[in-house]
């Protein structure tokens, strides 16, 4: 598509999606949320849902990452 590759149209389109479905979601308001992944691996993404473990849901990239969310500093 107009020498863009098509990979690239690719992420940019779901990237759209995503955030337009985003925005219906929570009205408007897109949550980033940071989450740890074991001790060394911190992910920040868009916000999912809560686990009943405790455990926060994080959308990055198309996919889903789960992991303990990281409490605001002060």
């Amino acid at each position: 598509m107009f020498g863009v590759p098509h990979n690239i149209v690719d992420d940019l389109l779901t990237n759209l999606c995503t955030f337009i479905e985003h925005r219906i979601f929570w009205g408007g308001k897109i949550m980033l949320k940071t989450i740890a992944m074991g001790s060394a691996i911190l992910v920040q993404g868009i916000y999912v849902k809560t686990l009943p473990d405790g455990r926060m849901t994080v959308h990055v990239d198309g996919a889903h990452y789960s992991g303990m969310p990281i409490s605001q500093a002060a």
